[in-house]
């Protein structure tokens, strides 16, 4: 599939009979190409890079399969003289695309959610979970979650030096506090505690008899180090005089982060494992190699 994303062959651009599933994976087809997407001029991908947003991309569509899955019909990322160091500033992941389409998906729900059941009633809803009811009624967490991309969207839209794909201002002038009051408090979020730890049906292969999975062991992280291809253009003072600093006293330099990533699997197994048997077996098998090693 990446393959034929990547030679174009494949798009997943949602049609007019398109669901919210298909909103949801066209959102995650630049991680497969970032080097096609438009703020692929403002930023150059590592190949190792590429390999990690592609394992990023296992994760989000298993996990994005998953919750379109009924669990019972499952069958069997100073200035100071005398030197300036100049640092790229990154604060997410520098997929703008994948943040604007992410938005439209949750814009796209909510009035395809408007139309089944009105504005009233859809205020009157809460989205449910394993642990009962969320706060927000449903209109307003959909909004919530809008402006949280579009806001993630400008954020790297500034980080890049990247001017938006309409060349003007995308969504509201409040979105990007909205994002960055969110991600502040990542912790608070009830929805990014959960296990995510499952596996998904992919395919039946009739010759092995078996069904081929995607399978979410659980999150782990890397270290990311963002250098700058090209460096930027800037004009440097020497302690507010107007007096421009020396060139030599500019040095540009890497930044290192530690990037989450999802470990994700691909396996042939007999029987799938519910999400409860499934976290059984991972913490019984405790390895990535182990876990694999048991499933039948």
């Amino acid at each position: 599939m990446v393959r034929r994303i990547r030679t174009g062959e494949l798009s997943l651009q949602p049609g007019r009979t398109s669901g919210w599933y298909d909103y949801q994976v066209f959102a995650l087809e630049p991680l497969a190409i970032p080097e096609k997407t438009p703020e692929a001029e403002h930023l150059e991908f590592s190949e190792e890079y590429k390999k990690e947003l592609i394992g990023l991309l296992k994760g989000l569509m298993a996990l994005t399969r998953e919750t379109h899955i009924k669990q019972v019909e499952i069958p069997t990322a100073g200035a100071a003289p005398p030197s300036v160091e100049i640092r790229p500033d990154l604060s997410l992941e520098p997929l703008a695309s994948y943040y604007l389409r992410r938005a439209e998906s949750y814009r796209f729900m909510g009035k395809v959610l408007e139309e089944a059941f009105g504005r009233v009633g859809l205020s009157s809803m809460r989205r449910i979970t394993a642990d009962g009811s969320v706060n927000l009624p449903l209109d307003q967490e959909l909004n919530l979650l809008q402006r949280i991309f579009l806001g993630a969207y400008q954020v790297v839209c500034d980080e890049v030096g990247m001017v938006s794909q309409s060349g003007k201002e995308v969504g509201s002038s409040m979105d990007r506090e909205v994002f960055r009051a969110w991600s502040a408090s990542l912790e608070k979020d009830p929805d990014l505690k959960g296990d995510i730890r499952m596996m998904v049906p992919v395919f039946y292969d009739v010759e092995r008899k078996q069904m081929k999975v995607w399978a979410v062991l659980g999150l782990a992280t890397k270290k990311l180090r963002i250098s700058f291809a090209r460096p930027p253009a800037i004009r440097a003072f020497v302690d507010g005089s107007g007096k421009k600093a020396d060139p030599g006293q500019i040095t540009y330099e890497t930044d290192d982060r530690h990037l989450a990533y999802f470990v994700t699997a691909e396996a042939y197994v007999t029987r799938i494992l519910d999400r409860q048997e499934f976290r059984e077996h991972c913490d019984r098998h405790k390895t990535e190699k182990a876990i694999l090693r048991n499933l039948k």
